[in-house]
């Protein structure tokens, strides 16, 4: 101004990229990474992993009690809630 005062003012700017996808909204049976299918099966406490592509099932793999939900975190990692035990088992 006229009599030599100045003043400043700085502001706080966050830019972040929007999701790529939307994730899941509600706990699924099913998975989905890298070509395969994983599906859990509760009433023999598995999860087993299939080819999206043939239908031919891969391997088969224990877990704890019931379980009721699966997720894949795009790393190759499946995450499994299991219902009676109240345990979250992670697979390779």
């Amino acid at each position: 101004d006229t009599l030599g005062a100045l003043s400043a003012r700085s502001i706080s700017v966050t830019v972040a990229a929007p999701p790529s996808a939307p994730g899941s909204t509600a706990s699924n049976q099913m998975a989905q990474w890298g070509g395969n299918l994983f599906v859990v099966n509760p009433d023999n406490d598995t999860v087993t992993a299939i080819n999206a592509t043939t239908s031919a099932k891969l391997w088969e793999a224990p877990v704890a009690k019931h379980p009721v939900s699966i997720a894949a975190d795009g790393t190759g990692y499946l995450w499994v809630a299991c219902k009676d035990q109240d345990t979250l088992d992670i697979l390779n």
